[in-house]
């Protein structure tokens, strides 16, 4: 395991039982290296995109699929509550911890309310749909926009008017169902020691495999 997958697994595992990040003397106490090697490590996993620091910092800002700042988006699993970036990282905290969940958000990230249960991966609200503005390609070079952008709507024609009244691009729509499995398979692994950051390729041979060939997922 590198270094970098080992601080990975510490901070996503303190995340997912503690519901915060841990500290910089927490994770030298815990993986017995120094302070400056632990914030080394950790600017070498967010120079990977496997962690997400405050801007100037060593501070944790998210470590996907779970957020440490707070949103409009809260995910309960197991009597555990968290916040998540973006409709598919609310499903992703369900795919990491591979637990039943619970989802609070709204849609459009405006002011109209959306609760569901996720249930041994079927969704109690089967006809809401996630929009993505953004291509694949847009993901690895800016953390930031992309993830936040992605939200959940419940029919197809408030997306095109939500994207004319916040200036997004018309990205690529898939269903509820389409967004657990693609969780699942992306987000799966992330607490485990194998976790490595995926590549375009890997990405895309990913996406082929869950029938999104649309030429949005190629680029």
């Amino acid at each position: 395991m590198t270094k970098e997958a080992e601080l990975h697994t510490a901070i996503i595992r303190h995340v997912a039982e503690q519901g915060f990040a841990p500290s910089i003397v927490a994770l030298h106490q815990q993986l017995a290296w120094s302070e400056l090697d632990v914030r080394s490590v950790l600017a070498r996993l967010a120079d990977i995109r496997g962690a997400i620091l405050k801007p100037n910092s060593s501070d944790l800002w998210a470590i996907h699929p779970f957020t440490l700042m707070p949103t409009p988006t809260w995910v309960e699993a197991d009597n555990r509550g968290y916040w998540a970036n973006c409709a598919w990282c609310a499903l992703g905290i369900g795919a990491a911890l591979r637990q039943d969940i619970r989802v609070v958000s709204r849609l459009g990230a405006e002011h109209e309310t959306v609760e569901f249960q996720v249930h041994r991966g079927r969704v109690s609200n089967e006809q809401l749909l996630i929009h993505f503005p953004f291509s694949p390609s847009e993901w690895w070079s800016n953390p930031y926009n992309p993830c936040g952008g992605i939200l959940f709507f419940s029919s197809y024609s408030e997306i095109g008017g939500w994207c004319a009244r916040h200036g997004f691009p018309r990205g690529e729509v898939i269903d509820i169902a389409a967004g657990v499995a693609l969780a699942r398979e992306w987000f799966g692994d992330y607490l485990e020691p194998t976790w490595r950051r995926k590549s375009r390729d890997e990405a895309q041979q990913l996406f082929r495999s869950l029938g999104l060939t649309a030429e949005f997922w190629r680029r």
